[in-house]
């Protein structure tokens, strides 16, 4: 994929990320061979500008794999739950919901992978499923607010970020056995049908918990105190501050605005909000 085509393809904002193909070069060198190129999607009305990207086919399977999805997530958020409490579960329930979910994620992703030409297809699946599974993980703070508010206030944020490790290392290792299975049957090498989108999507676990982040970091509050275990309210205003400063100076400063192209400018900026740094991240990553 040529990166150039790739950020012309991207539509913004751009928080995180310049739309400088030198940028992407650096976060991603491997680019071509794990990111799959979008492509047109003419709709029915061809007279619309057609649409980029990948169309995926909303079949009963695939309903059916994200009810399983949020039926998982809801009952480990039942089991997190009953642990803080010193209660029971029922553990035979909760193993039969995972295995219902396994048992559709592996026909989705066997699928993929036979099917797949080129061996791009496992890693748009995995773009696909990655977003159901974060719109599903983003509420759950929420979800046990409203089953039991003073658990929802002390732990929710950080049940968040438990459920989310644990459900990596089971598909991860659900991945893994399916790609030894297919190699073996296929005589094709394992490490070249394991998507390696996947294994590069595994490092950031905001792909799997957001599915927008604004420049405010409005939406990383539950990320900075149930993932990081730090203030996220006192960060966000600690930012606000040195954006503040950083925005004075440059305004009473020409040798330094002058110098610092990539920065807030009297023309490109009326507001600290609008402030930025050079940005180092994906769209998707944390600051």
């Amino acid at each position: 994929m040529n990166v150039t085509s790739f950020l012309q393809m991207l539509q913004g904002p751009f928080n995180f990320l310049r739309s400088d193909p030198e940028e992407v070069r650096l976060l991603m060198p491997d680019l071509q061979r794990v990111l799959p190129m979008p492509r047109l999607i003419f709709l029915e009305d061809e007279t619309v500008t057609p649409l980029q990207g990948f169309p995926v086919l909303l079949s009963p399977g695939m309903l059916g794999l994200r009810t399983a999805l949020r039926e998982h997530f809801e009952a480990e958020e039942a089991m997190q739950m009953a642990g803080l409490r010193r209660a029971s579960h029922d553990a035979k329930a909760h193993t039969q919901i995972w295995e219902r979910y396994v048992t559709l994620l592996s026909r989705a992703v066997e699928n993929a992978t036979i099917s797949s030409y080129g061996r791009q297809y496992p890693a748009v699946f995995w773009l696909h499923h990655s977003l159901d599974v974060a719109r599903l993980l983003k509420e759950v703070p929420r979800r046990i607010l409203r089953r039991d508010s003073e658990i929802g206030r002390r732990h929710g944020d950080a049940i968040k970020y438990r459920i989310l490790n644990r459900f990596l290392d089971r598909i991860l290792s659900v991945s893994y056995d399916l790609v030894q299975r297919v190699a073996g049957a296929t005589e094709e090498v394992e490490v070249e049908l394991f998507p390696r989108l996947l294994t590069t999507m595994q490092d950031n676990v905001l792909l799997f918990t957001e599915d927008h982040i604004s420049r405010d970091l409005g939406e990383l509050g539950s990320y900075f105190n149930g993932s990081l275990g730090i203030d996220g309210r006192d960060l966000r205003k600690r930012l606000d501050e040195l954006a503040r400063w950083h925005f004075e100076q440059m305004a009473v400063d020409p040798g330094l605005r002058a110098s610092s192209p990539t920065c807030c400018t009297a023309t490109r900026a009326t507001t600290p909000a609008t402030c930025s740094t050079v940005p180092a991240t994906s769209p998707t990553s944390p600051p």
